[in-house]
């Protein structure tokens, strides 16, 4: 039957002529010509009748091209029409371009390993990319068929234009963000080490876990099995360079179901900060460090880039910060640090306290390996005192090494290594005070009164412990109840250094009988001040009770001791701590 081409449109011509066998119908094919040739004529009369500029009638130039055997191959040549290019193919693209992306993002959230993690972010691109540049060209060169197929100009003109805006704008999100996407994926696929190995210890007889070192996926994993191992734990110190967002999302998220507290002693940079919020009392040591910067991806920092900046700032603006806040964090590139002081910290509501670190377990300092003598010594040796006594009393130094050493690496608090010292140099004291000059002997006696007058407003039982350290519990000691000004202590280490470097192997010293004299003296004098404090300083442990005339009592005693002429006084003193 032979085909009516009168009823073809001029698409469906160009069509039949590019599949027709023109050897076996060459009739047909001059039928189809000639057809084509009318329609075109036709248009060329209704331009001219219309008074629209008519266009240059040209045959067409894809009137030979064969037909595409796939519709994929059709589609990418431009041989679908441009409706069926534009609307149908470009709607079910782009519906498939949001369902894949979901479910992509979908197992990123889940991904498991670093490996998983670059494969599905890979692939989000590897997918996008091909579909994207498929899509484009088949929709560019559909229009460009548009007006040969008999359709309007101006349609074919806008349908180009829209796709050489949208390929400008995503060639520029390829460079902003899939570009740092894609190097990102390889470093985790090639499992390129970016950041430091993850680590954890345990500290204060195992109430606090330590975590240090890079965060990555699958940290979560190693916190909760300390968490399940360890119930008990109740602090998360943080002590970390930041890491991978993702990891430190699921980090937070443990912290957050375990209801754990986070303390910073040294510094919390970067992811490591979404970790800290998370925290339901945020702790912060006296020299604590949070810094804070844009996300960084592949390389980029995305201080600039809402889009990568996105997951940062759902976790801070989650978390409650400010905006004020907000704006500087993300405004600070991935290079840079931005280390707010403890005071922008406490406005922005980022920190719950400043606390005393000496009062948890010792961190920041990585594994117990790192704590070694040489370490220990760097700390020791910024101490007058212990200057004087590795010089003076070496046999005494090397204990407090080790003090430090075996308290520090079993995570106690640096309250519990100031009470191992204060005992151990009770021990010296006395050999000090025997040998020291006048000078430092009533120096030193005089900052301890000085001391536990400035203790007995906020623990008088730590005010007596300077007098009665093997009577009073050790609970109550300086460095467990008390809180001295920091000048006092440092006068107290001064007064040591004094007392170790000046030290004499013939002191002058009292007789018996002077000593007695004047030890009579200091008693009697005492006495007349308040008739009690003689009976109190017989007994002390019976008075724990009272801790207010205990702490009152040995004042009293200690200022009658240097009561006298400074000579008397110190050799007085020394000679009653002759060994």
């Amino acid at each position: 039957m032979e085909p009516n081409y009168e009823k073809y449109s001029l698409d469906e011509l160009y069509d039949a002529l590019s599949h027709i066998d023109k050897a076996a119908y060459p009739e047909r094919e001059k039928r189809i010509q000639d057809n084509i040739k009318k329609r075109q004529q036709s248009a060329y009369s209704q331009q001219l009748h219309t008074s629209i500029e008519p266009h240059v009638i040209t045959p067409s130039p894809y009137q030979d091209e064969k037909q595409a055997s796939n519709w994929i191959a059709k589609y990418w040549k431009g041989q679908f029409s441009l409706p069926i290019s534009y609307w149908l193919v470009g709607i079910a693209i782009n519906l498939f371009i949001l369902a894949f992306g979901a479910l992509v993002e979908n197992r990123i959230e889940h991904a498991n390993s670093r490996l998983s993690l670059g494969v599905f972010m890979l692939s989000l691109y590897a997918v996008i990319l091909p579909l994207i540049t498929w899509q484009t060209v088949g929709i560019y060169r559909s229009a460009n068929r548009h007006p040969y197929r008999g359709g309007s100009m101006l349609w074919a003109n806008v349908a180009k234009a829209i796709i050489i805006i949208s390929t400008i704008g995503y060639i520029i999100n390829i460079s902003t963000t899939g570009i740092p996407v894609l190097k990102e994926s390889y470093s985790l696929i090639t499992q390129h080490q970016e950041y430091p190995e993850l680590h954890f210890r345990l500290l204060n007889n195992e109430t606090e876990l330590e975590l240090y070192g890079g965060i990555e996926v699958g940290s979560e994993k190693q916190l909760e099995a300390q968490l399940d191992a360890h119930p008990n734990i109740k602090l998360l110190h943080l002590h970390s360079i930041g890491g991978r967002m993702l990891g430190a999302i699921r980090l937070a998220g443990i912290v957050k179901q375990r209801k754990l507290d986070t303390y910073v002693k040294e510094r919390c940079s970067s992811a490591c900060t979404v970790v800290y919020l998370a925290g339901v009392n945020r702790l912060i040591g006296e020299n604590g460090e949070l810094a804070f910067h844009a996300a960084g991806i592949g390389g980029t920092s995305t201080h600039n880039n809402e889009a990568l900046s996105s997951s940062l700032k759902t976790q801070y603006i989650n978390a409650g910060v400010p905006q004020w806040f907000l704006e500087k964090v993300l405004a600070t590139p991935n290079e840079d640090l931005w280390i707010p002081d403890h005071n922008d910290l406490r406005k922005a509501k980022i920190i719950t306290q400043v606390v005393n670190s000496a009062e948890y377990g010792f961190s920041g300092f990585g594994s117990d390996e790192n704590i070694s003598e040489e370490a220990i010594e760097q700390g020791l040796l910024t101490h007058s005192y212990m200057k004087a006594m590795k010089k003076f009393d070496s046999e005494t130094y090397e204990k407090v090494i080790a003090i430090n050493r075996q308290v520090m690496r079993e995570g106690g608090t640096m309250n519990r290594v100031s009470v191992a010292i204060n005992q151990l140099l009770q021990t010296r004291i006395n050999h000090y005070l025997a040998h020291a000059s006048d000078e430092a002997v009533l120096y030193y006696w005089q900052t301890i009164i000085a001391q536990m007058v400035a203790l007995r407003t906020h623990s008088p039982l730590a005010c007596a412990s300077f007098a009665f350290p093997s009577d009073i519990p050790l609970q109550h000691h300086y460095g467990n109840e008390g809180t001295l000004p920091s000048a006092l202590i440092e006068q107290e280490l001064d007064a040591m250094a004094d007392l170790i470097g000046s030290f004499s192997p013939k002191p002058a010293l009292l007789s018996d009988e002077d000593k007695q004299n004047y030890i009579n003296r200091v008693v009697k004098n005492m006495k007349q001040e308040n008739a009690d404090y003689f009976e109190v300083i017989q007994a002390p442990a019976d008075y724990l009770a009272d801790p207010e005339i205990l702490c009152l009592a040995s004042i009293s005693l200690n200022k009658h001791f240097v009561a006298f002429k400074p000579e008397v006084s110190s050799a007085l003193l020394r000679t009653i701590n002759t060994l």
